[in-house]
């Protein structure tokens, strides 16, 4: 029987169906997609995609202390309600840096520096640490957190050479590139996830540069000896996190 050469490159229960004599055709398992070359770079840590659904910059939402809170800061610190409770003291091991609410005064996001976090809800129940992770990317600093929404979190890590890094507090080091991070710690308490932003231009680095109302980011493009203090060279957009192209 010959063949049609356009079949022969097919398996066989593919040439014999094509001559319609029946056959059952086993499908081969569909080859995994290849990682990104930011999972790659990460490997174990999982990524989420951002949409940039604006090139203009956007109205930001301010980082405030909550309304009618006292914040002391320091180890003899305390954060105190507005009806004068106080709810959360500092301690020598985590002195109190800064508080920072959910939108809509929510549960309350204290810093107790270097890298150390905790989420509280206004009566000062501990409702679940901040995982560090510095340990887990290659010459980063400690990472700084802020609220992205109600529930959510977003994170910077900069990465600089261990040459010129210095310990937090010790002060500032230009960052090489940034890694940003996102947790969810009402959905998952242990997981954090790394973003999938734009590149910078060229010799630049990306830099948070606001969260929008409705819990947006938008990024900038800024060198790095602008990076604690000058304007970004370029806005790279307002993004959605977990948005597909």
């Amino acid at each position: 029987m010959n063949v049609p050469a356009v079949l022969q490159a097919f398996p066989l229960a593919i040439c014999l169906a094509a001559m319609g004599i029946a056959c059952s055709i086993d499908v081969p398992a569909s080859s995994p997609a290849r990682p990104s070359a930011l999972s790659q770079a990460h490997p174990g840590i999982p990524v989420i995609e951002m949409r940039r659904v604006s090139a203009e910059p956007a109205a930001l939402v301010a980082e405030v202390h909550p309304s009618g809170w006292q914040v002391f800061p320091g180890s003899g610190g305390a954060v105190v309600s507005p009806r004068g409770d106080v709810v959360l003291q500092g301690t020598k091991r985590r002195p109190v840096v800064a508080v920072r609410p959910a939108p809509g005064d929510g549960d309350l996001l204290v810093n107790f520096g270097s890298g150390n976090y905790g989420i509280y809800d206004v009566r000062g129940k501990h409702i679940v640490d901040v995982p560090k992770i510095h340990d887990r990317f290659k010459d980063a600093s400690v990472a700084t957190w802020r609220w992205m929404d109600g529930d959510t979190l977003v994170g910077v890590s900069e990465i600089s050479q261990p040459a010129v890094q210095p310990m937090y507090p010790d002060g500032d080091v230009l960052p090489e590139s940034t890694t940003f991070l996102l947790f969810k710690p009402y959905l998952d308490a242990e997981t954090v996830y790394v973003l999938d932003v734009p590149d910078p231009l060229l010799g630049e680095v990306v830099r948070l540069e606001g969260v929008t109302a409705d819990g947006m980011l938008q990024l900038g493009s800024v060198s790095p000896n602008q990076y604690f203090g000058g304007p970004p060279s370029k806005i790279l957009g307002v993004f959605e996190v977990g948005g597909h192209e």
